[in-house]
This record gives C-alpha cells, structure tokens and sequence, in this order.
C-alpha cells in the first residue's frame, strides 16, 4: 500500500532528479562557469619594441664582441665606446660589459658608467634579461628569464615587476599580473591547458590570500589561499554554481563550519 508518507518520498525525490536533469540539459548556461580568456585580457610584450631591442644587442655584439677589452674595475672588462674622465675611461654610449669572476654579461647601452638605456643581460646560470634600463635597474618594459625556468614578460620599475605582466612557467602554465608591490599582487592564472583557473592574489609564485579557483572539474573554491592549497575560510561550489561546503578548510580539505 502507498501511504502519504512515501508518496512524499517520492516525490522529493522526483523533484531531485527533475533539477538534477534541468541542471544537466541547461548546463550550456550554467556549466563551466570558468572565464574565458580573451586576447585582449592577455599579456604580451609588442613585438616591435621586442625586435627592436634585439636587433640593437645584436649589432652591438658585432661592433664590440672581437675587439680588445679594457679593465674598469679588478672586477669587471668592457669593449664599446667610452669616454676618458682624468685618465679613467668610462663607458658612454654602445658596449659590452663582463665580469670576470662569473661571466656575467652585459650587452646595451651607458651613460656616465651606468647601464642605461635598451640593453640584456646573459648569466652562466642560464638567466637572462632583456630591457630598457635606467641607473642599472630595469625600468620599463623588460623580458627576465631565471635559472628556475620561470619567465616574466611585462613591466618593470626599479628592477621588479611593476604593473602589468605575464609569468610563464615551464609546464606551460601561466599568470596575468599586476603588481603594486611584492605583497601586493593581483593576478589571473590558467593552468592544463586553460582548464583550471584561478584569480586573487598573488604572492612568491603562488595563490595566496583571497581567491576563487576553478577546477578542472568545473567545481570551484572561493576564500582563503595559502601557497596554492585550499587553507582558512571559504565556499566550495559545484559546476552548476551551487555551494557544497561553506566552513573552513585545512590542506585542500573540508573541516566543517
């Protein structure tokens, strides 16, 4: 016999399932609700001012890289132009400057001894920087790669990133920046392919603060971040956007409210 009680029953749970499929077939509107890169939230340096500052290194080397080096310091070599202050010759205008205990090189442009101007940077490490510069920091636009494989393309000001830029990492992961301070940044970042993002803030190469991510799943976490893992108070949601959990978590995992 089927009394009121499990008539009740089923028709809660027909009313599950009935959402279940309308979130299912409608999921054109509400799944994935990651967004969606567009080229114009994108980062990349102008290629122009790339070439330029490429084909200016480069017919400094063929100018300066065969010729007799001098010695500025009991430190450091340099080949280019140069002017002489009481015997003591300076770096002015277009040349190359090396260390002699590292390798460290410099290719670009001086003004009074200081690098200055368009110039790069080639480390034995295997790090490289290419930018404009000014009193021997960059400041401007600049390219830096780091022995650690991790690329940064964007602005600079007084040699770190300032303002807009891109982070590259090796897996092909990467993040859109923009940087007021080092505990202060703001960034956009996609990671397998663009499946998986996040946006918050940002701190030494990791999520940290407050955030949502998305999940390659489609699921997302919005609250606390720390060093990239789930870590403090937040909201887990489902692809549909309908929270699972709201409480706080410990090491990516749900601990209750």
């Amino acid at each position: 016999m089927i009394n009121a009680l499990t008539v009740s029953a089923l028709a809660g749970n027909f009313y599950y399932h009935h959402q279940e499929m309308l979130k299912y077939f409608l999921r054109i509107k509400t799944d994935d609700h990651r967004p969606i890169l567009k080229d114009e939230d994108d980062f990349e340096l102008p290629k122009n001012w790339e070439n330029s500052v490429k084909d200016n290194l480069n017919s400094i080397v063929k100018a300066y890289n065969d010729k007799s080096s001098v010695k500025i310091t009991d430190y450091k070599t340099y080949k280019g132009e140069y002017k002489n202050i009481k015997g003591d010759k300076i770096p002015q205008g277009k040349g190359i400057l090396e260390t002699v205990k590292d390798g460290r090189k410099y290719i670009g442009t001086f003004q009074n001894g200081e690098v200055s101007g368009e110039g790069g940077i080639n480390d034995p490490s295997g790090s490289k920087i290419l930018g404009t510069f000014k009193n021997g920091s960059l400041d401007g636009l600049g390219e830096m790669l780091n022995d650690f494989g991790k690329t940064y393309k964007g602005n600079f000001q007084e040699g770190r990133p300032f303002g807009k830029g891109k982070w590259i990492f090796q897996d092909g992961s990467f993040c859109i920046t923009d940087t007021v301070d080092e505990d202060n940044i703001m960034a956009e970042c996609y990671e397998k392919d663009r499946k998986m993002y996040y946006k918050g803030e940002y701190k030494n190469y990791s999520y940290t603060g407050k955030g949502i991510f998305y999940f390659e799943n489609g699921e997302s976490y919005e609250g606390d971040m720390i060093e990239g893992k789930v870590e403090g108070y937040g909201i887990r949601r489902d692809k549909f956007g309908d929270e699972l959990y709201k409480g706080n978590f410990i090491n990516n995992q749900y601990m209750g409210k």
